[in-house]
């Protein structure tokens, strides 16, 4: 048996198999308190036919709740993970560190969940984490004045001032060569919607949010995926 729902990995409706499904039937004889005459659940396992992701379906309907225009029973469908058109499906990373991929699914969590204060806070919080891991504990940043120009010697070098924390961590992560020094300019300019959320109790904006996660994501495709892969490539070779 196969139905048609929003894949949250496909992020578009595709075929899924019902890999097993369960349902009961309440009635106000057996339950008493019950508000309505009758109620029915019902709880599926579904699998995309296309990327085999795996969503959790609980339908409900009751004797009470009927379209009065059509005079059908309306069903309350919910889908887990929670999904939506600007929903984020986890990446698959199998070399990501479990205490970083499950500050990375909480993240994920919150922002389908649309509770952005705490998405925000998440994406400051996995930064940090990345460089504990990483033993990346401060980082030369560069000196700019007022206007945010680099300020320089008397010889025009950059001056650079060793800074413990997360902005110093941040460009210590591109002087370790753990990342390229665009990379970390770039993750440095997303890490003050943590510094928001938790400082100033602001929700960042949605799609800031979104380029946030990607550019993480990203951070952690060079730093754990893209190392494992050439190791085990290279293991074939020999």
């Amino acid at each position: 048996m196969t139905t048609k729902i929003a894949c949250i990995r496909c992020r578009v409706e595709t075929n899924h198999d019902v890999v097993e499904s369960h349902s009961k039937r309440y009635t106000q004889e057996a339950e008493p308190e019950m508000g309505p005459d009758w109620a029915e659940g019902e709880w599926e396992i579904l699998r995309c036919c296309g990327c085999e992701t795996i969503t959790f379906r609980e339908t409900w309907t009751n004797s009470d709740d009927i379209d009065h225009e059509s005079g059908e029973l309306e069903k309350l469908v919910s889908l887990y993970p929670p999904r939506g058109r600007d929903s984020l499906p986890e990446k698959p990373m199998p070399n990501l560190p479990m205490q970083l991929r499950r500050i990375y699914r909480e993240i994920l969590k919150a922002f389908n969940d649309d509770s952005n204060l705490l998405c925000g806070a998440g994406v400051r919080m996995l930064v940090e984490a990345t460089c504990i891991h990483l033993q990346v504990t401060d980082g030369l940043v560069p000196r700019k004045d007022a206007h945010g120009n680099p300020v320089n010697d008397a010889n025009g070098n950059p001056l650079s001032d060793r800074k413990n924390n997360l902005e110093g961590k941040i460009f210590g992560l591109a002087q370790a060569h753990h990342l390229t020094d665009r990379h970390a300019q770039v993750l440095h300019e997303h890490r003050f919607l943590g510094n928001d959320a938790v400082h100033d109790f602001r929700a960042g904006d949605r799609e800031a949010l979104r380029a946030a996660i990607e550019v993480l994501e990203h951070t952690f495709e060079n730093l754990f995926e893209l190392g494992a892969r050439e190791r085990a490539m290279r293991g074939r070779g020999a």
